[in-house]
């Protein structure tokens, strides 16, 4: 498995910042962009990935490739999702809340609920998408919608009867054009999918954010063929974090998200991603630090867990205070080392057996029966 330690830091700061906007977008205004952040390190990690299986075997497996993801998103996803729904159902009588978490409990497992969500709350700045505990997972069914994307792309390029360099200049090629459609439909004027509120390209779409992923798997294409020397990684990891800080501390809600104003921390994390292959780098050593890496190695359950965790305390009438709040966070942290210890890795650490993919389809059921019920 691919793992770069900056990697790792680079998803603590991304996760620090959703969950302090979460906890108040005083904090944090831009806090927000973490997830774009995210974005571009998901893309740079599976192109990474898919390259170093095209150069070791000279083929993609799409087998392969869907079972890994699935066993890394899914089971630590199922836990929370079921956890959410049967809390939401045994300590609250909005009937409200219990269909939002129905509907989008059975859209999460299913890798549909940002189009879900886009069609119950029609916006992520408002009012109702705090009321539903599960709204953060959007950000996992676009990327699972990129995760089914990206390997069909490589798949196909590998199969083409050209040379290694012909298919390289025909991937890039390719990618960088796809980004540039993506991330132009975020102002075109499209027809709907579902009703109004649902647009092809909005705030939860995966067609106006594929670029995102894009930018990383292009990042790391040229990465495995040439790296920056230490002056020049110096200079992009300064420039970088200034960007990203730029972003958190000065961007806000009411900006066109993703649009124009993405473009700067999708630009800050490409240059901490590139700064940071150089060991010897101030970029790469500050992200490597123990505290970064333990709190990027622990970013997805902490993810996972932060935001049901704040959303059913503000439906109970417990998130009313920035002290609570912080309480919740503390609940949260908590929930995620569990999560991290018991779920995450010992599935990561064991082989893909028929056990182990019976007990997670039997979960996913649960989960789905749950959400219908």
């Amino acid at each position: 498995m691919f793992r770069r330690s900056d990697i790792q830091g680079l998803r603590a700061i991304a996760v620090v910042a959703v969950v302090l906007f979460h906890l108040n977008p005083v904090l944090l205004s831009g806090g927000f962009l973490g997830v774009d952040v995210f974005f571009v390190i998901s893309g740079f990690v599976i192109g990474r990935l898919l390259l170093n299986e095209l150069s070791q075997t000279g083929r993609i497996q799409l087998k392969t490739f869907f079972a890994r993801r699935i066993f890394r998103l899914l089971p630590a996803l199922a836990v929370v999702t079921i956890t959410v729904v049967a809390f939401a159902h045994m300590f609250f009588t909005s009937r409200a809340l219990h269909d939002t978490v129905n509907i989008t409990a059975t859209s999460t497992v299913t890798g549909t609920s940002n189009w879900i969500i886009a069609w119950l709350s029609g916006g992520y700045f408002g009012e109702a998408p705090e009321q539903n505990p599960l709204l953060h997972t959007w950000s996992l069914s676009a990327e699972w919608q990129f995760y089914l994307l990206i390997p069909l792309i490589f798949w196909g390029v590998q199969r083409l009867n050209s040379s290694n360099q012909v298919k390289r200049t025909i991937l890039l090629s390719l990618l960088f054009a796809l980004s540039v459609t993506s991330f132009l439909l975020n102002f075109a004027e499209l027809p709907n999918l579902l009703e109004e509120r649902v647009e092809v390209s909005g705030y939860y779409s995966p067609v106006g954010r594929f670029w995102q992923f894009f930018a990383g798997v292009i990042v790391a294409a040229y990465e495995e063929k040439a790296l920056p020397n230490r002056r020049v990684s110096e200079t992009l990891g300064v420039v970088g974090f200034a960007l990203l800080l730029v972003s958190f501390v000065l961007f806000f809600g009411g900006m066109q998200t993703p649009g124009h104003s993405t473009l700067v921390p999708v630009l800050a994390t490409v240059l901490l991603i590139v700064a940071g292959s150089h060991p010897a780098a101030f970029a790469s050593r500050a992200m490597s630090s123990r505290p970064l890496t333990w709190l990027g190695d622990h970013s997805y359950s902490i993810y996972l867990w932060h935001w049901p965790i704040l959303a059913l305390g503000l439906s109970a009438g417990f998130a009313e205070s920035t002290g609570s709040k912080w309480v919740l966070i503390g609940i949260s942290l908590a929930l995620a080392g569990i999560t991290r210890y018991l779920i995450e890795n010992p599935i990561q650490r064991r082989p893909v057996t028929p056990s182990l993919i019976i007990t997670l389809a039997i979960a996913m059921g649960v989960t789905v029966l749950m959400g219908a019920g």
